[in-house]
């Protein structure tokens, strides 16, 4: 804190400079008009975007829908129908763990393609 009079640093509690014997100023004491701030930054309308994608569907290309024929979609219905039947019967003849293992890789890896399939 220094004197508005003379210039000196002062204390920082002091009310009466030491070196000139000034009154010197309450900081809180200080009456200036605060600046005008211009609310129109802050409540600015934002532009909306006419239509709202989210993020990922402007990182993940569209991927156009395969056109299947009925057969191939019967034949691999009946082929996954199969499968799952021959996993089944398995599962509840296993002998091992590794076995045990191995078989849910494949019946997890199977339900992967067949979801992945349909869709």
């Amino acid at each position: 804190m220094y004197c508005d009079s003379c210039g000196k640093k002062l204390s920082y509690n002091a009310r009466y400079c030491r070196h000139c014997g000034g009154r010197l100023k309450d900081p809180l004491d200080d009456t200036q008009p605060l600046p005008i701030i211009n609310e129109t930054k802050f409540f600015a309308v934002k532009p909306k975007r006419e239509s709202f994608e989210p993020w990922y569907k402007a990182i993940v290309p569209k991927k156009p829908i395969a056109d299947r024929s009925k057969i191939w979609q019967i034949l691999y219905d009946l082929f996954y129908i199969v499968v799952c039947i021959a996993l089944l019967y398995v599962f509840a003849t296993f002998s091992s763990i590794k076995e045990y293992q191995i078989l849910t890789g494949l019946w997890s890896g199977l339900l992967v393609i067949y979801l992945w399939w349909k869709r």
